[in-house]
């Protein structure tokens, strides 16, 4: 028994001493913790830009308005204490139950994933405290909270917490909030406006209706339903779905310059952070050089339509941008079909770019495209069908490569397609929801050199005291073969040679480019141009806003190809022009050039072909013709008549022009030349007399072909035999071979 009592005592013991330890160290801890009035409002913030040289070319405070509690509607402030804070009025800065709940949650899952914090704690942790997951910031956070609690009331932390809460989107305080998601005063806010907002807190990354609305939705009627269990709202509130939170939302944007993309990105990658430091340096990709050229020519195009022109260099950084309106999701028109259709297709090896398809008026089970001006060029190829930007060449290759291919390829290339743009539309740039031109421009890098990159305009951001907080770790894929884009590049340059966006070939710099238009008969909404070479990707787009339309001049091939040129001519005014792109991995193969045009099959040239009978052509490595032709290796002539009447004897000849042919006549064991075309005026009919009566005849052919110095005999093709005389039958003549 004493033995027991004394086990008990040591336990005792030890746990007295490790309490004892505990309060000493939570002391010594918090012993400086105390309550700085001037951070619980002040957390403007300053950012230096930086361009891509280090150097700085902005500088802005980020301050925010200020909400009064006596604005904010009951409402409102009933959302945020439901959601976080159910038993904020009665409680003295800590919720014992909430602690104790989240302190079982972390023994079980062996982490600080729950906090069990107050409306108190995270107005201490928002202003006081680092972001840190750490008992001893816990403790700090503790003993500050039940400080704050003692020296202001209820509504002024209430106040005091509405206007610091960060809610993503650079929003820092539920005024600017309201503003920038519904364009309206705080005082003006509805039930379901202020659960959208007390929603957002949770995560703003994840929960913003502007960054992913479908989870927008959830955590607003999540909100909804607690408010209702905890008497705030009335049953009768019913929950809310994509297209209401969509309708309310405001198509208010901050601003339309490289800056604020910049500082779009940045409040993505300081979501979890936003009080951790009073200073952030942000190094971009920022050209200021190229931003002038940029700025100089599209103030010179002052038309009445909006404008939006973005630079990437071929690393796949954003160089400099420069827009007149919020970038929104628009129709493409052909200038996807190098994305979806025609670098697929090559790729996957469904045509060559030398195939010949028809370009004519053709219905696809219901669906007929139309041609532009409604021109079909007949038999065409691939290549002249990607320059000429026809609709129906586009619709067939995508049928024949396969739809869900396309929409593949298209979202490895990071455009925004999905199950809803399996359709044959998806040839001619029409998608379900639209693209943004960004996407569009980023996706053409891959022209490049096959690889895909995700387009960034930050390179890093450091806080104040020099440490990176974001790195931007650049995700290069394989997207194209190298022998696909050069074919690809090929094609591309000849659209600017002879195709839509000839106003290109007036620059003195190698380029590849495509066009695209987006409209009807009555106007067009949209019109594109992307051009690239080895340094740069430039996209220009000129659009009407809200889907109005411009006139039908206004197409891909005009303003924003003559806008390119000029760009173009500026960049490289004083800077060295890159060489431009060569097929050199590419396998070149000639390809006889009458079975192509006569019969429109690809098929290897002979080696003894002649140059004007052969056309060379690019092929990738895995997808290359294989059959080939013995036209000039082995001649030989398809058609041949001997014809008789009249003691008169015609070899009539179907003979090609690029050979010749040697016509025998046997008798006995006699064999005589009688005919050689080199040396005749009609080279496609032989008349022989010259034969004796009661004789048999044997009439043969030897096609051959010469060239230079060199002559190749085909194989003897023997006619029939005849017996002299031959009657007189009219006008007819009898067919011998029949």
């Amino acid at each position: 028994m004493k033995k027991q009592v004394k086990v008990a005592l040591f336990i005792v013991g030890c746990l007295l001493t490790v309490l004892l330890s505990f309060i000493l160290w939570t002391l010594s801890v918090t012993a400086n913790a105390k309550i700085d009035t001037e951070l619980l409002l002040d957390i403007d913030r300053e950012i230096v830009y930086l361009d891509t040289y280090g150097q700085e070319f902005s500088k802005e405070i980020d301050g925010k308005n200020v909400a009064k509690i006596e604005s904010i509607p009951s409402h409102v402030i009933n959302a945020f204490i439901a959601t976080e804070d159910k038993r904020f009025y009665s409680h003295k800065g800590l919720d014992y139950k909430g602690l104790a709940r989240a302190f079982i949650n972390n023994i079980k899952s062996m982490s600080f994933k729950e906090g069990g914090s107050t409306i108190t704690q995270q107005l201490i942790k928002n202003t006081h405290l680092s972001g840190e997951k750490t008992i001893s910031r816990k403790l700090k956070e503790l003993k500050l909270a039940q400080q704050l609690e003692k020296k202001y009331s209820k509504q002024e932390i209430l106040e005091l917490y509405l206007n610091s809460i960060y809610f993503g989107d650079g929003c820092y305080g539920i005024a600017d909030a309201c503003s920038f998601l519904f364009d309206k005063n705080v005082e003006q806010l509805s039930v379901y406006e202020g659960a959208i907002l007390a929603g957002i807190v949770k995560a703003p990354a994840k929960y913003s209706p502007k960054k992913n609305l479908e989870k927008s939705v959830d955590r607003t009627n999540v909100v909804l339903n607690l408010m209702k269990e905890q008497g705030y709202i009335s049953p009768s509130f019913t929950t809310v779905d994509k297209d209401y939170v969509s309708s309310i939302l405001s198509n208010k944007e901050r601003q339309y310059t490289y800056k604020s993309l910049v500082k779009k990105q940045l409040y993505n990658h300081i979501d979890q952070t936003p009080y951790s430091s009073k200073k952030f340096y942000v190094k971009t990709n920022f050209d200021s050089n190229l931003q002038e050229i940029i700025e100089r020519i599209y103030l010179k195009y002052d038309t009445n339509y909006e404008k939006n022109i973005i630079l990437y260099n071929q690393k796949g950084e954003i160089v400099s941008y420069l827009s007149s309106c919020v970038e929104q999701n628009r129709q493409s028109g052909s200038i996807l079909k190098p994305l979806l259709v025609y670098a697929p297709s090559i790729q996957e090896g469904t045509v060559y770019s030398c195939t010949k398809i028809d370009d004519v008026k053709t219905d696809f089970n219901g669906f007929t495209p139309k041609n532009y001006n409604n021109i079909y060029n007949g038999t065409i190829s691939v290549k002249q069908s990607l320059v000429k930007s026809s609709n129906v060449c586009a619709v067939k290759l995508i049928n024949d490569l396969g739809i869900d291919k396309s929409v593949k390829y298209g979202q490895e290339l990071g455009l925004s397609l999905n199950g809803n743009d399996e359709n044959m539309s998806l040839a001619l740039g029409s998608t379900y929801n639209g693209l943004k031109f960004n996407e569009i421009v980023n996706a053409y890098t891959v022209f490049n050199d096959g690889f895909i990159t995700n387009s960034s305009m930050i390179d890093c951001i450091k806080n104040d005291k020099g440490l990176n907080i974001y790195k931007n770790q650049k995700k290069h894929k394989k997207i194209f073969d190298i022998d696909t884009v050069e074919i690809m590049q090929e094609m591309l340059k000849e659209t600017i040679n002879s195709g839509t966006a000839r106003k290109l070939k007036s620059t003195s710099i190698p380029l590849c480019a495509k066009t695209g238009t987006a409209g009807n008969e009555n106007g067009n909404t949209d019109a594109y141009t992307v051009s690239f070479n080895k340094e740069y990707c430039l996209g220009v787009w000129m659009g009407s806003i809200n889907n109005g339309l411009m006139p039908n001049s206004y197409t891909g091939g005009s303003f924003p190809a003559n806008i390119s040129a000029e760009i173009w001519e500026e960049i490289y005014k004083n800077k060295t022009i890159p060489d431009e792109y060569n097929p050199d991995n590419c396998l070149k193969i000639n390809i006889d050039k009458i079975s192509y045009d006569d019969e429109n099959k690809v098929v290897v040239a002979d080696e003894v072909t002649p140059k004007n009978y052969y056309n060379e052509e690019l092929f990738t490595k895995k997808h290359y013709p294989k059959q080939r032709s013995n036209r000039f290796s082995s001649p030989t002539i398809k058609d041949c008549k001997l014809l008789v009447n009249n003691n008169e004897i015609q070899v009539r000849l179907c003979e090609a022009e690029y050979q010749e042919v040697l016509i025998y006549r046997s008798n006995g064991n006699t064999k005589k030349l009688v005919f050689d075309s080199k040396y005749s005026k009609n080279k496609n009919l032989f008349i022989d007399r010259t034969f004796k009566s009661n004789e048999t005849y044997v009439y043969s052919i030897i096609p051959y072909y010469e060239n230079e110095n060199r002559v190749i005999f085909g194989k003897e093709i023997v006619l029939g035999k005849i017996k002299a005389p031959i009657k007189n039958i009219g006008d007819n003549w009898i067919n011998w071979l029949e």
